[in-house]
């Protein structure tokens, strides 16, 4: 195993970085050494992010919409500028998302969700994603960013295929 010092210095795209999973997998990679580009759609949420992850290490980010090419040329410009090029990227911008039969197309291609994760794009208010965090309903977001820095921190040899995390029950199980 190398560790999580294997991502010293690694520049790392984090897509969907300014909540919930995106949010708590930067602050945990630049907690590890990582130097952190990450973007997200809206600027309170942006500054509130690199607030708090940036106390861990190096993270810059901007306002960038991934669903628009405008919007990913301009965090490629960021990445080039802020980090001189890329070697992981973490892909967590999502919406949440609804039964897939009940999604268009459109937001079908636009977002993915994991098991059953407290964040801020929840439609339970913080209270009770705590209850059902407590009940082993839920997952919080550090738990799936610690399943991303697992996957990041393995030998070269060591392809991780797939990786299934979810709380013990999920929510309405």
């Amino acid at each position: 195993m190398i560790g999580s010092g294997h991502l010293r210095g690694k520049r790392v795209l984090v897509t969907g970085g300014t909540t919930g999973i995106g949010r708590a997998t930067v602050a945990l990679l630049a907690q590890h050494g990582a130097r952190v580009v990450t973007f997200g759609r809206h600027e309170k949420e942006l500054a509130d992010a690199l607030r708090y992850s940036g106390q861990f290490g190096e993270v810059h980010g901007l306002i960038a919409d991934a669903s628009e090419a405008a919007g990913v040329e301009r965090v490629y410009q960021a990445v080039e500028a802020n980090l001189a090029g890329l070697d992981i990227l973490v892909a967590c911008a999502a919406l949440g998302a609804h039964p897939i039969h009940e999604m268009s197309d459109h937001d079908w291609r636009y977002a993915i969700e994991p098991g059953s994760t407290g964040s801020d794009m929840r439609e339970c208010d913080p209270p009770e994603q705590r209850d059902l965090i407590g009940q082993h309903r839920m997952l919080r977001a550090e738990q799936v960013a610690e399943a991303i820095l697992f996957v990041l921190t393995r030998e070269e040899n060591c392809d991780i295929v797939s990786l299934r995390i979810e709380p013990r029950l999920q929510k309405g199980g």
